[in-house]
């Protein structure tokens, strides 16, 4: 159901999981369409604005329009507009759209023109941005009057206005006109090209923070330019805003003693960027080109009064924050959820499961041009590129350390899903509630791995960890056999009120339950508490000690009686046929009683019962896929041992890897209907000068209104459910109802995603999303309880 309020900057919907989340503001009108705009502004202004000033847009005497929908004899369509994570951390973004031009090849000889119409200083052949603007209308709507509504809303969300730096234009020509396939950067994404974000020469820096080190860095950048590039009349300038990363880590101060270690981290970083992999194609490289390796970044102690950090060519500003964080013990200590982050132990009692967020960096870019920086002898203006590290929380577990962190609780995930603010929701097959989902594409690599640190980050050779992984945690063939002998007693007198009754107040039942299924002790005070919990485990443990049969109805059939040696040619024309389970088990009615496809009966092995119990416990089977973890096979790896007396850096250097890895274990491509909340906020005030907002100023989060992309990391609930059928019981017809079974969730699939990649496409009319994001298996769903959401009401 929309908001029928269409003044409300949001639509707000219940989601059955997650109570309140933002709908598709869209959905509150009717007949909803886009325009788009293609135009020039001057780069100076009477006013004041202009693009030099950071004005998006200008009076209509003063902008000049190359395309625009159902305005224009050129048509613009087939606009896509891509925002994805790059390999700093942060998203960029670009597209293209394509240019008609009916009966004529001149669009470009316009665009040069409107340089020399709008008086643009650098003249017709200097780089000058275009802006595309995106609004959205439509007719607004009164469910409860149908005398009400009707009016035309020409700003239901927007502007949405873009700064374009054309990147490349490809021209078709034919007999009808000519065709323009254009692509461009958007916004200030040309600060990550290497000209400005990779160091024009060797250099090094020192300081006893990051700030220090930071600001001797942004000297040096700036003396290289004057020293080097006299013949420029103004210079490009290249500074850094530490503001946020201060406002996070209150102690910057650099650990030298660390020096060796992020050396460590600044090989597997050129490694990574090789393609290397594994230690074998590590130490192979090695062997064959020793130095292939080196580079880039030096921390070192010694050689000058202070530490000093050797910077090599083309190394980037990325590189270089990563190793002042490594030598940095409080980010260490925030990226991590270890309670103690030296510790070697690498179960869940060494980690705050309870931790929603840990810390991660990224790097990223804004830029400006300079004031009275037209450079005569570029023909260009000078700009002002300004990096901003930044420190942000996120829930991606593919920051875990250890196998330990996925074994959470029903209040560890409720806890966790609830802080991550979900703001958008989507329900798919067999749900009833699916309105935006056009179609999904899913893909599970089950051979990713995280790698984790042999010993906790304190050994370099797996083979002399104790911590290393080799013995299974549940025997594998070990059934229920002894779980109490009173219980297999009632059981097999068929006595689940003696059960559930022995559930209550036989305390060495009780422990042994708990002991088996490694229930808590607030598990098992919630079983005794509740009459209904105790209940359905009885039953579960009356058909399982019954050798699957179930003479209270927990599967309504029977074990199977065929003999399995019967001759295939024996001859049934006399005999009447019972069409009896084969006895196997089948995938299907694994999921049966949480509401999958009762088609056919099996009896359960006895690890496969013992997840019965939990289900009947829990309520579901959490089925979600897990990612293995390598404690073998890691660049990091050089020797027996990689520390220097901490296993913080170590540990830190798995981490970075595990983030860069490309290998995703569950990859869902989700194409929805167009949502404008994908694309961030819009314009206030456009065509007011503005300047480059500070890092500490700029919204940590996404809003009720609009994503962020470049700060915290974004969420969005996904489910499906299993297929339901009717009439299931194939013993006896008279037991079917002809009403639909009960609903379960498929929760391998089902789940928390987290968003790496949006792409907004505008075709023909047609505006829809393809959204990319990778599941946080952690957060099983099975793990968390529905929200009260009156439906009928």
């Amino acid at each position: 159901m929309t908001d029928k309020n269409p003044k409300q900057s949001e639509t707000q919907i219940e989601d059955r999981y997650l109570g309140a989340v933002q709908g598709n503001i869209l959905d509150a009108f009717q007949n909803t369409s886009y325009t788009l705009k293609l135009y020039m502004i001057p780069d100076l202004t009477q006013s004041g604005g202009g693009y030099l000033n950071g004005a998006m847009e200008a009076e209509p005497g003063e902008t000049v329009v190359i395309a625009q929908s159902s305005v224009t004899g050129v048509q613009i369509d087939n606009l896509s507009i891509e925002v994805q994570k790059g390999p700093s951390g942060s998203f960029a973004t670009s597209a293209n759209f394509t240019l008609i031009q009916p009966g004529a090849a001149d669009l470009l000889d316009q665009i040069q023109a409107a340089k020399k119409h709008l008086k643009i200083k650098a003249g017709m052949f200097a780089p000058v941005p275009l802006f595309l603007r995106i609004d959205f209308k439509g007719y607004t709507e009164d469910l409860d009057d149908n005398e009400a509504g009707g009016e035309i809303n020409t700003s239901i969300a927007g502007p949405y206005i873009y700064k374009c730096e054309i990147a490349t234009i490809d021209i078709t020509i034919d007999d009808t006109g000519s065709t323009y396939d254009v692509s461009v950067t958007i916004g200030s994404d040309h600060g990550y090209a290497d000209q400005y974000f990779t160091l024009p020469a060797d250099t090094s820096f020192t300081g006893n923070t990051i700030d220090e080190c930071i600001e001797d860095l942004e000297e040096t950048l700036k003396r290289f330019r004057e020293n080097n590039y006299k013949e420029e009349l103004v210079h490009d300038e290249v500074v850094f805003d530490l503001s946020q990363l201060k406002s996070v880590l209150q102690n910057r101060k650099i650990k030298y003693s660390n020096a060796k270690v992020a050396e460590q981290v600044n090989r597997l970083m050129n490694a990574e960027a090789q393609g290397i992999k594994s230690r074998e194609e590590f130490e192979k490289r090695l062997e064959d080109a020793p130095e292939s390796l080196d580079g880039g970044v030096k921390a070192s102690g010694g050689w000058f009064a202070k530490d000093r950090i050797q910077v090599k060519e083309g190394t980037n500003f990325h590189k270089i924050l990563t190793t002042m964080l490594v030598m940095n013990e409080e980010f260490l200590d925030k990226s991590s959820r270890k309670k103690v982050f030296d510790d070697p132990n690498i179960d869940e009692d060494g980690v705050d499961l309870n931790k929603t967020f840990t810390y991660w960096y990224k790097m990223e870019v804004d830029t400006e041009y300079i004031k009275d920086g037209y450079d005569a002898r570029r023909n260009v203006y000078a700009q002002r590129i300004t990096y901003k590290p930044i420190i942000y929380k996120t829930a991606d577990q593919d920051l875990s350390v250890t196998p330990g962190e996925f074994n959470l609780k029903k209040e560890n995930v409720k806890k966790r899903i609830n802080e991550l603010l979900i703001k958008k929701a989507y329900h798919y097959l067999y749900t009833g509630l699916n309105d935006q989902i056009l179609s999904a594409d899913i893909s599970y690599k089950a051979g990713q791995l995280l790698l984790a640190a042999p010993g906790g980050g304190l050994l370099g050779d797996p083979s002399t960890s104790s911590n290393a992984p080799g013995k299974p945690n549940v025997e594998p063939n070990k059934d229920l056999d002894g779980v109490d002998d009173k219980a297999k007693i009632a059981a097999a007198q068929e006595d689940t009120q003696g059960i559930a009754d022995a559930l209550k107040n036989d305390s060495n039942l009780v422990n042994r339950l708990q002991d088996k299924l490694n229930l808590t002790d607030d598990e098992v005070k919630e079983i005794q508490k509740d009459k209904e919990k105790r209940n359905n485990l009885a039953q579960t443990i009356v058909y399982l000690n019954n050798n699957g049969q179930d003479p209270l109805g927990y599967y309504k059939s029977a074990k199977s009686t065929q003999d399995p040696q019967t001759k295939v040619d024996e001859d049934f024309s006399n005999s009447s046929y019972k069409p009896d389970p084969s006895g196997y088990i089948y995938g299907a009615d694994l999921l049966s009683n949480m509401g999958g496809s009762e088609t056919v009966i099996g009896e359960l092995t006895s690890q496969q019962a013992l997840n019965s119990l939990r289900s009947a416990i829990n309520g579901d089977l959490a089925t979600d896929p897990m990612p293995s973890f390598d404690y073998t096979k890691s660049v990091q790896t050089t020797s027996s041992n990689t520390n220097d007396g901490t296993a913080k850096a170590t540990l830190f250097g798995y981490m970075f890897q595990n983030v860069n890895d490309a290998s995703i274990l569950v990859d869902l491509n989700l194409k929805v209907r167009g949502d404008p909340w994908y694309l961030g906020p819009p314009q206030v005030d456009p065509k007011a000068p503005k300047k480059v907002a500070s890092a500490s100023e700029e919204d940590p989060e996404s809003k009720d209104e609009y994503i962020v992309y470049n700060r915290s990391d974004n969420y969005f609930l996904f489910t499906m459910q299993t297929p339901r059928v009717r009439d299931p019981d194939v013993l006896d017809e008279d037991n079917n109802m002809g009403y639909v079974s009960q609903a379960g969730t498929a929760y391998f699939i089902s789940g928390v995603y987290q968003i790496i990649g949006v792409t907004a496409n505008f075709s023909r009319g047609m505006f829809d999303l393809d959204v990319h994001a990778k599941k946080q298996t952690a957060l099983s769903l099975a793990k968390f309880d529905l929200t009260d959401v009156d439906y009928e009401a």
